[in-house]
């Protein structure tokens, strides 16, 4: 037991303090532990009202990533309909956002000038992948700063709207979590109601960000003539300008907010996606099925594509084109697919050089 402990505190796993007590070194390992600990036990009382209290606080994050944890580890799913209540009740007060044409006018308006995007004929996706894995590791190394600087806030009381916010995405992150592990122990209904639930809760979501960003834009804007006047005291830029290049900033925004709401799903869970867009036939929902359809059948749903593609607002037009760009960075596809891919969406493929000389 001497040596294993050794070992442990030689890869850092474990570290040992002047008194010789002995603690996890990195958080995750710990919230790993605690889960299996807990998962084991779950049909005491005293553990699985601990751990219905945890869900209760997803907010925090030992919570959030203990309660992901035991679900991980356990197929014990008891808790699931209490999990399905918080994401259902999450937000309740606003309606799904749609994205239509009512909803994106600001947006589109403002992308009516916007280049059009560009991608490169020849396959760079190796390289592509390699610069997002970097990248990749950058963010998850800042998220965790961030995740320290919240908990000293709490200590201090931690703003109540941050903590809802905080406990509406960790509710999704953990029903996404058992649908993940448990699809093949849910009914196929059950299942498509699960899915349901957690994507509407994060529509709802995103409905809220966007009515809040309409509803303090006049503020927004004054803030960011503020800046932009801080920082360019010595060039001429006028009034008229300065208001446009604001409400660009707010509508790229926005449209920020819409890309998160997209992003979810997994190979799994491709075929209850397309029930869902089918039962829903909605922009957003399109936009889930493309982003599952790209990133996990490794191809775009070209026939729907096609049909629908012209009847959508420019906001998610560009969202659509920004994710068939991502596709063709990140994957080795060849030019005539590409091109094809590209004709249908309004991208231009930058042809082939090549060098005669040779």
């Amino acid at each position: 037991f001497t040596d294993l402990l050794k070992m442990l505190v030689n890869s850092t796993i474990f570290s040992k303090n002047s008194l010789n007590l002995y603690s996890f070194n990195g958080s995750y390992f710990y919230y790993y532990f605690a889960a299996r600990f807990i998962a084991a036990r779950l049909t005491e009382k005293f553990y699985y009202d601990l751990t219905r209290k945890m869900i209760d606080e997803l907010y925090e994050k030992e919570n959030g990533y203990i309660v992901i944890f035991i679900i991980h580890h356990t197929r014990n799913i008891v808790l699931f309909d209490e999990i399905q209540l918080n994401a259902m009740i999450a937000y309740e007060e606003y309606q799904e956002v749609i994205i239509d044409k009512s909803e994106t006018k600001a947006i589109d308006e403002s992308l009516k000038d916007i280049k059009q995007l560009v991608v490169e004929g020849t396959d760079n996706s190796k390289e592509n992948r390699i610069k997002r894995a970097k990248k990749s590791d950058q963010i998850q190394e800042y998220s965790e700063n961030q995740d320290e600087d919240v908990r000293e806030n709490a200590n201090q009381g931690i703003n109540k709207e941050i903590q809802r916010m905080r406990k509406a995405l960790k509710t999704i992150e953990v029903l996404g979590q058992i649908l993940k592990n448990h699809n093949g122990e849910i009914e196929k209904m059950k299942l498509l109601e699960c899915y349901t639930n957690g994507i509407n809760s994060l529509r709802r979501f995103c409905k809220y960000l966007l009515s809040h960003i309409t509803e303090h834009e006049n503020d927004l804007v004054e803030i960011i003539i503020k800046k932009l006047e801080e920082n360019n005291k010595d060039k001429m830029i006028t009034k008229a300008e300065k208001e446009e290049f604001a409400h660009k900033i707010i509508s790229s925004i926005n449209l920020s907010f819409i890309m998160d709401t997209i992003q979810v799903g997994s190979k799994d869970l491709n075929k209850i996606i397309k029930q869902m867009y089918q039962k829903d036939p909605c922009p957003i929902n399109f936009c889930i099925y493309l982003y599952c359809s790209l990133w996990y059948n490794k191809q775009p749903p070209i026939n729907e594509l096609r049909d629908t593609f012209p009847t959508f607002p420019l906001a998610i037009k560009t969202i659509i084109r920004i994710m068939i760009k991502n596709y063709f960075d990140m994957h080795k596809i060849d030019i005539k697919n590409k091109q094809k891919i590209a004709e249908i969406v309004g991208i231009k493929v930058n042809r082939l050089k090549i060098d005669y000389s040779k």
